[in-house]
């Protein structure tokens, strides 16, 4: 993996990328998004940058809140530092944001690879930005259905990217496999995907036959992105009407009966379900919490949208029986 001392002198103009609806013009190349061609409208502009520091050289921010494993290790800290929020992955990096100007200054550990720092960037930093905005990012994957699209949400681990990926073998298009922003529409829910690919394990890669260029997530994970194959390799921004979104239960015993359960969520579990899945930044401000509880219950109020738990033996075999339990609730031939 290249580290970012050996890359960090590259600091000339490059292409803008698409993720979501945003521009986004960095300091380093950022295969997993595609580029932006003239004439393609996005509804803002992020720009990146990258510095080399030692984590003892760098300002300390007064924290807020700290993410933590079961076992007691620390993955995020939030803090704030004058009119800038702050983002710490320990032994990784530092996330300096200013939502003003839409800046975001990342100041890396020596010796992390760029890989990495690209992982944070695009899975953790930018969706927390934008639901900041008051633009809710879901942490979910999305697939193409017929006119629409569906949404598979849970937590880490529960089988998201892999039953994604095999709607997507099916030939239903994978959207996105880790993120997608939410809003209201005329005349429904929206989603727009953040940017094409998947997150697997080397094992599903295989058994789902998935094809594209492969590319390491980040150095303390052993997962693969893959770089879906795609007609048009240029950025086009989408707004898909969401028929449904599924949240992923505890996996089942194939000797249930049936096998495969959806039940519909309604009322106040379908906002709690949305506000579990969503981004967020500071929610130690009131009036952005308040925002986004506000949005997020209004989309889970929306009648054209459905909440449901889908409960299933986890299992390649038994993928297809879920695709097809899932199509027929939304009677789908």
């Amino acid at each position: 993996m290249k580290m970012i001392d050996s890359i960090a002198h590259k600091s000339s103009a490059l292409p803008e990328r698409g993720i979501f609806d945003v521009s986004l013009s960095s300091c380093i190349l950022l295969p997993e998004l595609p580029e932006i061609s003239g004439g393609i409208h996005v509804s803002s502009r992020v720009s990146f940058h990258l510095c080399l520091t030692e984590q003892a050289t760098l300002p300390e921010p007064c924290w807020i809140r700290t993410a933590c494993l079961p076992n007691g290790r620390v993955t995020v800290r939030l803090g704030r530092r004058l009119d800038r929020l702050w983002l710490r992955f320990p032994d990784v990096a530092d996330f300096e944001i200013r939502t003003q100007g839409s800046q975001i200054t990342c100041y890396a550990r020596p010796n992390v690879p760029i890989v990495s720092i690209r992982h944070l960037l695009l899975d953790q930093v930018v969706p927390r930005f934008l639901s900041h905005l008051g633009r809710p990012v879901i942490h979910g994957s999305c697939v193409r259905i017929r006119d629409g699209a569906i949404g598979f949400l849970g937590g880490t681990g529960r089988g998201k990217s892999t039953l994604g990926s095999y709607f997507h073998k099916r030939g239903f298009e994978l959207l996105c496999d880790d993120g997608f922003l939410i809003e209201q529409g005329r005349g429904g829910v929206v989603v727009i995907p953040g940017y094409p690919g998947a997150r697997l394990w080397k094992d599903s890669i295989a058994a789902l036959s998935v094809s594209g260029r492969s590319l390491p997530v980040a150095h303390y994970c052993s997962k693969e992105r893959v770089l879906l194959d795609r007609k048009d390799e240029n950025f086009a921004p989408a707004r898909v009407p969401i028929r449904a979104l599924f949240v992923l239960g505890d996996p089942r015993s194939s000797t249930e009966s049936p096998p495969v359960s959806i039940s519909r969520i309604t009322g106040s579990r379908a906002v709690a379900e949305l506000l579990q899945s969503s981004f967020n930044l500071d929610m130690s401000d009131p009036s952005t919490a308040a925002r986004h509880f506000a949005t997020l219950g209004a989309i889970a109020a929306n009648t054209k949208l459905s909440l449901s738990y889908l409960c299933y033996p986890r299992g390649y075999d038994e993928l297809p029986d879920v695709v097809d339990a899932v199509l027929a609730y939304l009677d789908i031939a």
